[in-house]
């Protein structure tokens, strides 16, 4: 679909962690700008963005330091990073924190519900799980072999509910590698 439409922009912004994203790049006539959305996990996809990496460094982008530093070839002293953020009007700084650990993520596997699911039991608090099942059966078998114990899904993602959930928990567990939990 890029290809076809190419000639209508000036450039593309790509905000993925996907081979064929980086795949494709040197074939498109206009840049594409890469914001790479979350640290080192596959391999094959690494190796498709350490190969335009090399050619174009200046197009890419991470969340944090933290997250560029998951990946061996990016210059740390050089590279873009562009944060996500949070409407501060929307999200309300909680002074005292509760018994609970909340996780906000697309629940699929690259995620880390496990690493979430060992933090609470290793400080002794629920964990409260909120977030959009990616794909169906992947989801479903990912929550059921997390070993859940005390803790309950919740699956929704409209603002004002993710909201709600955020105010009533006051600790949070934020996506890996510093992204916000807001996708």
């Amino acid at each position: 679909m890029a290809a076809q439409m190419q000639d209508r922009f000036d450039a593309i912004i790509s905000m993925s962690y996907d081979w064929l994203s980086y795949y494709l790049t040197p074939f498109l006539s206009i840049p594409v700008l890469h914001w790479v959305t979350i640290g080192s996990c596959l391999r094959v996809v690494d190796t498709a963005i350490a190969a335009q990496y090399q050619i174009t460094p200046a197009r890419f982008a991470f969340y944090s330091k933290a997250q560029a530093t998951t990946f061996p070839f990016v210059d740390l002293h050089r590279t873009r990073i562009l944060p996500g953020a949070v409407d501060l009007d929307r999200f309300h700084f909680q002074p005292k924190f509760g018994e609970i650990l909340l996780w906000a993520a697309r629940i699929s596997p690259e995620k880390g519900l496990e690493a979430a699911v060992q933090a609470a039991e290793g400080v002794g608090v629920e964990l409260h799980v909120c977030g959009k099942i990616q794909d169906e059966p992947i989801g479903r078998r990912q929550i059921g072999s997390a070993n859940l114990g005390k803790s309950f899904i919740t699956v929704f993602f409209p603002t004002t509910g993710f909201r709600s959930c955020w105010e009533e928990l006051w600790r949070c567990w934020l996506s890996q590698y510093g992204l916000r939990p807001l996708e």
